[in-house]
């Protein structure tokens, strides 16, 4: 019985270390995701010139979740609760801070890029995209040297505090 006992709280420990590094892949994936959606939305406000609205709900189909959901609520926002840019945004900004691993100062760059869109010309849009695309790359390679710097410490210390706990339990 102790045995399993002693097993079943290493494992515990074990799994918490795992969780915790794999919260560090999941920033850096979410970035790029971020990255790509972007991408896109820029093709279709600025090449396609579709409408906001339109433009959140075709990007929401092509993306992945949590992402996907969240970028057609701001369209649907947009179109059918008839909220403002800046009040869609801040519900979609919110909403993804919940239910992604991004940090405040990803959500922060997408923040300033929110202020103001669809309220400028062309070129103006393009420098906003641009400027986005610079920041959320920074933030990605940040995302990766934390990934890479604290991914095994975590996976170690879930490990080693597991066996710690039973060796004081014993």
């Amino acid at each position: 019985m102790k045995i399993v006992g002693a097993v079943a709280i290493i494992v515990a420990f074990s799994a918490i270390g795992f969780l915790v590094a794999h919260h560090y892949t999941l920033r850096a994936q979410q970035l790029q995701m971020l990255q790509s959606a972007f991408g896109l939305l820029e093709t279709e406000i600025c090449y396609g010139l579709t409408p906001l609205p339109k433009a959140f709900d075709r990007i929401g189909k092509r993306t992945a979740e949590p992402l996907s959901s969240l970028l057609i609520n701001v369209g649907e926002d947009l179109l059918f609760h008839r909220l403002t840019l800046t009040e869609a945004w801040r519900h979609f900004l919110q909403s993804l801070g919940r239910v992604s691993a991004l940090k405040k100062n990803d959500l922060d760059c997408l923040w300033y890029f929110g202020q103001g869109l669809g309220e400028g010309d062309l070129a103006e849009e393009k420098k906003k995209f641009r400027l986005l695309s610079q920041q959320l790359q920074e933030q990605y390679q940040e995302a990766i040297q934390e990934r890479d710097k604290n991914q095994r410490i975590w996976q170690y210390l879930g490990i080693t505090l597991g066996i710690a706990a039973v060796l004081i339990l014993i």
